[in-house]
């Protein structure tokens, strides 16, 4: 099934996830206690069924659950929300003003040039937002180790 070996908790623990448009769902299973468990969440909201997983298994460790402020989940909502509608609004821009576009005088070189610039803007786009979340992750997670003090 995918059984993913981690020794991020206190003990050994094996973990097998899975995600669909709506839900999440993530099981553990905590062999030295013989213990199992099933996370089963109708949201996709990675900041808040992340939360909760941890929420559920880490006092069946023995452990204390790490304190997040709801500031700083809003503000990692915040965040998120504030690039979906920047790619929205520029992705919606051409559409809002195509009527124009049709209107204006333009060569058949213009054109071609209009419509490569919108080619270019997209791919550009598309791949700067995929390295800023890959980097962004990669920084996240050596922040997190050297943390725990891992590395």
């Amino acid at each position: 099934m995918g059984w993913v070996y981690t020794k991020y908790y206190s003990k050994p623990v094996l973990t097998h996830s899975g995600l669909v448009e709506n839900y999440t769902s993530k099981m553990f299973i905590i062999p030295e206690s013989k213990i199992g468990v099933v996370v089963l969440v109708n949201m996709n909201d990675y900041l808040v069924t992340n939360n909760l997983m941890e929420d559920i298994v880490k006092p069946l460790l023995g452990e204390e659950k790490p304190e997040i402020s709801n500031s700083l989940y809003i503000m990692n909502h915040l965040l998120i929300d504030t690039i979906y509608m920047v790619i929205t609004i520029t992705a919606l821009y051409p559409i809002i003003t195509i009527k124009s576009w049709k209107s204006k005088n333009k060569t058949k070189k213009l054109y071609v040039m209009d419509i490569t610039r919108h080619l270019l803007l997209s791919i550009a786009l598309i791949l700067i937002i995929n390295s800023i979340l890959m980097l962004s992750v990669g920084i996240y997670k050596i922040g997190y180790l050297l943390k725990k003090k891992t590395i």
